[in-house]
């Protein structure tokens, strides 16, 4: 019995297929790169916000304990500020709070897997109690709006394939790679500064419990040294920041012979140790940097692109008829500029007018032109013929000349062939004449 289709079931199929495309609109708008920089333009916006307000508390905090300057309280400052922050804080949840919305019908049930969307959810549902409660959570909600932030990391992956970023990506990426060394550089310098702050703690504590010394100095190399970890604290500010204060608490309290502990350390941890450890920092991050496969990539496109605009400016000059193609005529006339020489050499395609004829003869024979070549032949043929040989250049020519080399030795093999076979044919044609002319002798 044939099925009977019913009106609200085909009703039924459109609004489900109607619901899916929907969906799926929804999905590659929240999935685009364009939501997610423009969301990631709000959060900066956020923060921003959030600085100034930071800044109108502090305001008041500084009228509150006299803090010279202060003298006017933040609504005295700022007239409208409050109100201006309410509003701007209501626009950003609401925007972020649709953002949540907006990836719920996308993705349904999904959206709970991944980690940033959790972070968002959960900074909303603080907004959301705080508005609510006015104010009223146990903790400040601002501490979890900071945290959006983070997810200002996961846009690096996105950044990866824009060309206006590849800066800041490379930055990051150094960054990343250097983490190894950056964990050896601390262990190596820790290590030194923990001997050395014990060695002085240990030397100074005669110098500190000494009560026929003043107080006030005993207290102020006390403030420096008087402890293993006053001790540490000093010894990385002698080490990287304002070493002179430090060293002037040792020469000019306890004994000038100190000095020479000063500059036998500037000398040797202050300037030796610190500048190898940044010359190894710097070569690791340089090095991780430079092979990254995406960074790589991306910079040969770079030189491609550079390379390709440089050649159509090229042959916009030499094109002096302005038809749109290079004849041999317009090929040798540039090459007599000598500044053009000089550029296309530094460029690596090294022509002249000794050669131009013979480049321009190999360049249509690339292009598999007889006349003239268009700006995109001009490009592709300079670019196959400029620079040094590599090794793959080695290796075709080679392999070319084995094939060549094989195919002579087979040509000369059936030639010897041939050959041999004319001599046979000669002998039995000589043989039978003779063998003719003996039996017209004897007849």
């Amino acid at each position: 019995m044939p099925e009977i289709e019913l009106p609200f079931d085909s009703d039924r199929t459109q609004g489900s297929d109607e619901h899916g495309s929907f969906r799926r609109r929804i999905r590659a708008l929240t999935e685009s790169p364009k939501f997610e920089f423009t969301f990631a333009g709000l959060i900066v916006l956020n923060s921003v916000v959030m600085c100034f307000t930071v800044q109108y508390n502090g305001l008041d905090v500084g009228k509150v304990i006299n803090y010279y300057g202060c003298e006017k309280t933040s609504a005295e400052l700022w007239p409208g500020a409050l109100i201006a922050f309410f509003v701007l804080e209501m626009i950003f949840g609401v925007l972020f709070s649709g953002e949540i919305i907006l990836k719920l019908v996308a993705v349904d049930l999904a959206f709970f897997k991944e980690g940033w969307n959790l972070l968002d959810l959960l900074v909303v549902l603080a907004w959301i109690a705080d508005t609510a409660l006015s104010g009223a959570l146990p903790m400040d909600p601002m501490l979890l709006r900071l945290l959006r932030l983070i997810k200002l990391f996961r846009l690096l992956k996105l950044m990866r394939t824009i060309q206006g970023f590849d800066a800041l990506y490379i930055m990051i990426t150094a960054i990343k790679g250097s983490m190894s060394a950056l964990v050896w550089s601390i262990f190596v310098l820790g290590c030194m500064m923990m001997v050395i702050s014990l060695l002085l703690s240990t030397f100074l504590d005669g110098y500190l419990d000494d009560t026929t010394i003043a107080v006030e100095r005993r207290l102020e190399v006390y403030t420096y040294y008087g402890t293993f970890s006053k001790s540490v604290l000093t010894m990385f500010e002698m080490t990287l920041a304002n070493w002179p204060t430090s060293a002037r608490v040792l020469t000019e309290n306890v004994s000038e012979w100190w000095m020479i502990f000063v500059l036998v350390f500037q000398a040797t941890i202050g300037f030796s140790v610190v500048k190898v450890i940044m010359g190894v920092f710097l070569h690791v991050t340089f090095h991780v940097a430079n092979n990254d496969d995406l960074i790589m990539v991306n910079s040969r496109d770079r030189d491609v692109k550079l390379y390709a605009k440089k050649m159509a400016r090229l042959f916009l000059a030499a094109d002096t008829d302005g038809n749109g193609r290079l004849d041999a005529d317009e090929f040798v006339d540039m090459l007599q500029d000598k500044t053009m020489v000089s550029w296309l050499g530094a460029m690596g395609f090294e022509a002249g007018p000794h050669n131009a004829h013979e480049a321009y003869r190999m360049l249509l024979k690339m292009a598999g032109e007889e006349e003239d070549l268009s700006a995109d032949q001009l490009i592709r043929g300079v670019a196959s013929l400029k620079g040094p040989a590599t090794s793959l250049n080695l290796a075709l020519i080679r392999s070319d000349s084995t094939l060549s080399r094989r195919a002579l030795k087979d040509l000369c093999k059936d030639t010897e062939r041939l050959l041999e076979r004319v001599k046979q044919s000669t002998f039995r044609e000589d043989a039978a004449g003779i063998e003719d002319m003996q039996i017209s002798a004897v007849s």
